[in-house]
C-alpha cells in the first residue's frame, strides 16, 4: 500500500494491515492501526472520566480476547467510552518487519477514532475495504462493496483526533557495575539462607518418606512414579477441559448485542456451540459473526426472518 500524505504538516500516513514491507527512506509517518491490531468496545461506564475507565478496561475486556499481556486506552465519546485493548510487542514486531524506525513514527492511531464518521467505504487493497457502521470500524470483503473511496484520497485532507497511543520499541539491557555487584551479594546471601534451609529439611525427609508411604498404603494408591504421573496426568488433562469449557462458555455468553437483541438458545457439545440469535435486523448478523469470529472459528452461519443461527467449534 502506497504512503498517504496528512495535511498536518505534510507528514506521510501508514495504514497498517497486512503489509510485508514498506520502502519510506527515513520520512516521518503517522500510523493507523487497521482492527487487526487491536480489541475494541463501546460501554456505557458509571465512571466520568477516561483514566477511571481505563482502569475498569482488563476486567470489561476479561474472558471476551485472547489470555496475551494487553495495554489499554480510552476515550470518550457521546456518553458512552471506547475501549482499546492491544498488544503492544506484537505491533512493534509489526512495524519492526515493514522496516519502520522508531525514530521516523510521529504519532501512531486506532482505525476506530479515525474513520468512525465514514461516509463511504475506504478500499485498503484489491480484497478489503474499511467501512463504518453506527460508528464501529471494521474490515469487510471488498466484493460486497460497489461504492469505495481510495484511502489515500481519505487521508489526504484528514485532520486526526487527539487519540494517539506509544509504544515501547527498546528495553534498556545495560546494568550498573554497582547494581550487579548487588545483586551478587544478595544471590549469596539466599545461597546460605537455603543450604540453612536444606540441612534442616534433609533431617525431617525419612519422616516424610515414611509417612507418604502409609499415605499410599491406607489408600491404595500406585506405587511407582509411573502409575502416579499417569493418574497425576489424567486428573489435569480433565481439569484442563473444565476449565477451558468455562472460560469458552463465557465468551460464548459476553458476545455484546443490542437493546431489543436477546440468545434464545445456546445448544454446546463437546467440541461445538450453536447460537440462536433474536436479532432487530437481518442486517446486524454480520456484525455479531464478526464478534463472535474474534474468539471463535465458525462453522456454519445463516439467517431466518431475524433469528441469526451460528455455529462454532470449541
Amino acid at each position: 500500500m502506497k504512503l498517504r500524505t496528512s495535511s498536518k504538516k505534510s507528514i506521510k500516513t501508514l495504514f497498517i494491515n497486512r503489509q510485508e514491507h514498506y520502502d519510506i527512506g527515513s520520512e516521518k509517518v503517522n500510523i493507523v492501526l487497521s482492527p487487526a491490531y487491536y480489541w475494541f468496545k463501546s460501554e456505557a461506564l458509571p465512571v466520568n472520566s477516561t483514566v477511571q475507565a481505563k482502569k475498569l478496561a482488563p476486567s470489561i475486556f476479561d474472558g471476551t480476547i485472547p489470555e496475551d499481556k494487553y495495554s489499554y486506552y480510552a476515550i470518550k465519546h457521546d456518553d458512552d467510552f471506547w475501549l482499546f485493548a492491544y498488544n503492544d510487542a506484537m505491533i512493534v514486531a509489526k512495524l519492526t518487519e515493514l522496516g519502520i524506525k522508531a525514530s521516523q513514527i510521529n504519532q501512531i492511531f486506532f482505525a476506530q477514532s479515525e474513520c468512525f464518521s465514514l461516509l463511504q467505504a475506504l478500499k485498503l487493497d484489491e480484497t478489503f475495504a474499511l467501512v463504518s457502521d453506527e460508528n464501529l470500524v471494521s474490515m469487510v470483503p471488498l466484493k460486497y462493496l460497489s461504492d469505495t473511496i481510495t484511502i489515500e484520497d481519505y487521508f489526504s485532507t484528514h485532520k486526526f483526533s487527539k487519540h494517539h497511543i506509544s509504544l515501547n520499541f527498546f528495553q534498556n539491557n545495560l546494568i550498573d557495575e554497582k547494581y550487579i555487584y548487588r545483586l551478587i551479594g544478595v544471590a549469596v546471601a539466599f545461597i546460605f539462607i537455603y543450604f540453612a534451609s536444606y540441612m534442616i529439611l534433609r533431617d525431617d525427609l525419612k519422616g516424610v518418606l515414611t509417612k507418604e508411604y502409609n499415605i499410599h498404603e491406607k489408600y491404595n494408591l500406585p506405587s511407582t512414579s509411573f502409575e502416579l504421573n499417569g493418574l497425576k496426568h489424567s486428573l489435569h488433562s480433565k481439569e484442563t477441559k473444565q476449565l477451558k469449557l468455562r472460560k469458552d462458555i463465557k465468551k460464548l455468553l459476553s458476545i455484546s448485542l443490542q437493546n431489543g437483541e436477546y440468545l434464545k438458545k445456546l445448544t454446546l457439545t463437546e467440541k461445538k456451540a450453536s447460537y440462536e440469535i433474536v436479532m432487530k435486523s437481518q442486517k446486524r448478523a454480520q456484525k455479531i459473526k464478526e464478534l463472535v469470529k474474534k474468539s471463535f472459528n465458525i462453522t456454519s452461519a445463516k439467517v431466518v426472518d431475524k433469528i441469526f443461527y451460528l455455529g462454532v467449534r470449541l
